[in-house]
Formats: C-alpha cells, sequence, structure tokens
C-alpha cells in the first residue's frame, strides 16, 4: 500500500468527525497504523474548539453530526477553509453532501481500505503545491488565463508588462495567487479554469 510522503514540510494532520465511538475509534485506530496523522471528535463542537487550536488539512466528516444542522459544518469548511472535505453518508444523502462541498463521499458501511487510500493519495497531493510540476499560467488585463500545456516543462510562460502571474497546480486543484496564496478549487472550479485556460 502506499505511504504518506513522510519527508513534507507541510503539515498534514486529519481530522474526524463522527458521533459512533466505535466506529470512530476503529478508524482512527486503522489510520494510525497506516502512519496518518488523525485527530478524533465525537460532536460540531468538538470538531470547532480542535480546529481552532490545530491546523488540517483533511476533514471527514460525518453526516449526521449531533450539536449540527444538517450539512451545516459542510457548507462552513468550504466556505472558510482550504481543507479538503470527505463526507461519511448514506446513499440517499450522497448528491446533497456534494451539493454542499464535498470533495469525496464515501456510503456507510466504510471500507477501511478505500477510506486509507483516498486520504494518502489526497495528502501526498498537497506536496505538488510546492512541486515544480505545475501548470504556469498569466492572468492578462484581458482576464484570459492562458496555460502551459507542456506540463513537462518547468520554464514559466512569460508575461507581458501588466500582467500578474498567476499558477494552476494540476494534482490537489489549488491555484496560487501573485502573493503565493493557495486557493483550493473544488472539482467544478478545476474544470472551468481549465476550460477557460484552453480556450
Amino acid at each position: 500500500m502506499r505511504s504518506v510522503n513522510q519527508n513534507s514540510p507541510l503539515s498534514k494532520r486529519v481530522i474526524i468527525a463522527e458521533d459512533n465511538d466505535g466506529l470512530r475509534s476503529s478508524i482512527v485506530k486503522y489510520l494510525r497504523r497506516e502512519k496518518i496523522d488523525i485527530v478524533g471528535v465525537a460532536t460540531a463542537r468538538e470538531f470547532y474548539d480542535q480546529a481552532a487550536e490545530d491546523s488540517f488539512v483533511l476533514a471527514i466528516v460525518d453526516i449526521g453530526l449531533p450539536q449540527q444542522k444538517r450539512h451545516h459544518l459542510i457548507k462552513y469548511l468550504r466556505k472558510s477553509s482550504l481543507m479538503g472535505i470527505v463526507v461519511l453518508t448514506t446513499h440517499s444523502s450522497l448528491y446533497s453532501a456534494y451539493n454542499s462541498g464535498a470533495d469525496y463521499c464515501l456510503i456507510k458501511p466504510l471500507d477501511m481500505t478505500e477510506l486509507s487510500f483516498l486520504i494518502i493519495n489526497y495528502l501526498n497531493r498537497i506536496d505538488a503545491v510546492t512541486d515544480s510540476n505545475t501548470w504556469s499560467a498569466s492572468w492578462s488585463h484581458k482576464k484570459r488565463l492562458s496555460l502551459d500545456a507542456d506540463l513537462n516543462s518547468l520554464s514559466p510562460i512569460t508575461v507581458e508588462k501588466n500582467t500578474t502571474h498567476w499558477k494552476i497546480v494540476q494534482n490537489g486543484c489549488v491555484l496560487i495567487d501573485p502573493q503565493d496564496n493557495a486557493i483550493k478549487l473544488t472539482v467544478k472550479e478545476f474544470q472551468l479554469m481549465h476550460m477557460l485556460a484552453i480556450t
């Protein structure tokens, strides 16, 4: 099985919010065996408290948490953070979870191996933010985005005067602004940026 890149300088903590004590404990135990740095909480309130104290790159959220309206935490995370969001849900709530901002949904009962692969792949893609394998892009005064189509080329696009330099990171769906702020894109947002870039 693939493993998390332990040499990355980036913090790669994961938080899971699941009110079923047995399930949460099993997930945390399993993922820690896979060398994933994970913290477990039982309620939305505990989630907010923990997130205020620590930095996390990925949240695993049960859709039916106590002390929280359905989907509220997912919407809050999507609006206010760059965290990846994995939602634990049922078939009946699948599309509403995606519509609320989930990056990925897992149907209960969980397949622990699938969850582990999903997390490890996501965490390893975060390294792409600092990797040279990015698409270099320039945002012109006409607000037209152009991408370097050759992903193997490390040379940036020449930026004209009065233009601003942007980067799109292919793996991880991240947009980096001229001040090097990373903006996490949803899959739909990334697809839209890509479509604008090639037209």
